[in-house]
């Protein structure tokens, strides 16, 4: 749902290790958007097919004729390898707004999509997973009347990630099937007990209530999935306002079918913003890979772990200058465009169908638009991106923008390039060669084990 999360926080990066890894544009301008006119069209997931078709799914708003308009839904984009749109911002996905009991009867949004199979599931068949925030109704416990709406997060399947059916937990263990299209779903994370606790939250009749009498930042709830497989499971990061500032955060769950996850909840206590993460298949710095995490504020930062718990920098408390002097000196990757601003919502990152990235060479995609009023912006108080549209309809000019970078050693080589020109090509297979047949480990030693073998012509052939 359309919600600025407050970002103002303090750092306390690593400053005593060097850093590893860059990640920076290849070009200032977008080579492909996503959006409508008169609505949103933000927070992305991207998979891109074998064929080269690229999958975007975004949370969208309906247009004014819309008998939905004022919820979030989900919508479908589809651009082939030669940039084309094949599908045009098809909604497929969308909350059931006729029925104040449903877990989603208020938003469908912030969707993370990626195809995998379970041995469990359907004899093992392929399926696309979405798991998107679904925001309920919430009424007030004195007057029964709808108060205000926060997050969890619920899953949909699809067998060709067009047509999709929700994950509803009564219907598939006494049926064995997903949910149709009037039938409600089920939140996979559902909120915190301590956020339960603080805001008096309860189920009684099918209904949410709350006893408190209005919401804050803290109220959130659980959101921002974000799904990738590691060893063969999927592991899910979300971000999680526990009902309390401080305690805010990014967690992760595993599951080994898509919806019964794993007693253990793990808290990445270093992260406390919405995050982007997913896993880079790509040997580096004599690790196998890494995961690799956006985050939006001013503008789209990265970071990175080599075993997704400790990250490079951390957050802790509540400094603004930090985005200026650390992390956009050192950890910004993506500026938008010229007289525009960074609009809500995640950024996402181009992945295989499993949430995984191979190579050095990464896509993603970011929001960008313009503001007014609802965001105390206008063309008189000096905020640099004031449009009137926004002034009708708040997200108006909100889309989603494709952008195309590079991960590279912190000493501006990229894995495979033995000669540092920059380009991973034959010269460097002929280094890697020599160096092999030789058996020196002066330029090919890429993964960093100290011997130039087969591993590293593993690496060149990646990404060249």
């Amino acid at each position: 749902m359309i919600i600025w999360i407050l970002l103002f926080l303090l750092a306390s990066p690593a400053q005593a290790v060097e850093k590893e890894i860059d990640f920076s544009l290849k070009s200032d301008k977008s080579i492909y958007e996503v959006g409508r006119d008169g609505s949103y069209d933000y927070s992305p997931s991207i998979i891109e097919q074998e064929n080269g078709d690229k999958y975007i799914y975004v949370c969208g708003g309906f247009v004014s004729e819309d008998d939905n308009r004022g919820h979030d839904a989900i919508f479908l984009t589809v651009i082939n390898k030669d940039g084309q749109k094949t599908i045009d911002s098809k909604r497929v996905l969308t909350p059931l707004v006729s029925n104040p009991k449903s877990d989603d009867a208020e938003h469908a949004c912030a969707p993370s999509v990626i195809k995998h199979s379970f041995s469990l599931l359907e004899g093992g068949k392929e399926k696309y997973l979405m798991y998107y925030e679904c925001a309920p109704k919430v009424h007030s416990q004195t007057t029964g009347q709808w108060l205000n709406n926060f997050t969890q997060i619920c899953l949909a399947f699809s067998d060709d990630g067009i047509e999709w059916k929700k994950y509803n937990e009564e219907i598939f263990n006494s049926e064995h099937r997903f949910a149709n299209a009037s039938e409600p779903p089920t939140a996979v994370v559902k909120t915190s007990e301590e956020m339960n606790s603080k805001f008096g939250i309860q189920k009684l009749e099918g209904k949410y209530i709350t006893s408190a009498r209005e919401y804050d930042i803290n109220s959130y709830g659980v959101g921002h999935p974000s799904a990738t497989t590691y060893g063969g499971k999927v592991w899910l990061h979300y971000y999680d306002s526990k009902g309390e500032w401080n305690n805010r955060g990014i967690y992760r769950k595993v599951t080994s079918d898509g919806f019964h996850f794993y007693p253990e909840t793990t808290q990445i206590k270093q992260l406390k913003s919405p995050y982007e993460i997913k896993y880079v298949e790509t040997p580096m710095n004599g690790h196998d890979g890494f995961f690799l995490g956006l985050m939006v504020a001013k503008d789209v930062y990265y970071n990175y772990s080599w075993d997704g718990i400790n990250w490079f920098w951390t957050e802790e408390g509540a400094d603004e200058k930090f985005y200026d002097n650390y992390l956009g000196n050192n950890f910004l990757i993506g500026k938008v465009t010229e007289g525009k601003c960074m609009a809500p919502g995640g950024a996402g990152l181009v992945t295989n169908k499993l949430g995984i990235i191979k190579g050095t060479n990464v896509e993603f995609m970011m929001n960008e638009g313009y503001l007014g009023s609802a965001d105390n912006c206008n063309a008189t108080n000096g905020c640099k991106c004031y449009s009137k549209d926004e002034d009708t309809a708040r997200g108006y000019t909100w889309q989603s923008y494709g952008f195309s970078g590079v991960l590279t050693n912190s000493n501006g080589r990229k894995p495979g390039d033995a000669n540092g020109d920059g380009l991973v090509n034959i010269v460097d297979y002929n280094i890697w060669k020599r160096e092999f047949i030789n058996n020196t480990k002066d330029k090919a030693d890429f993964n960093g084990n100290g011997e130039v073998d087969l591993n590293d012509y593993k690496i060149w052939k990646q990404n060249v």
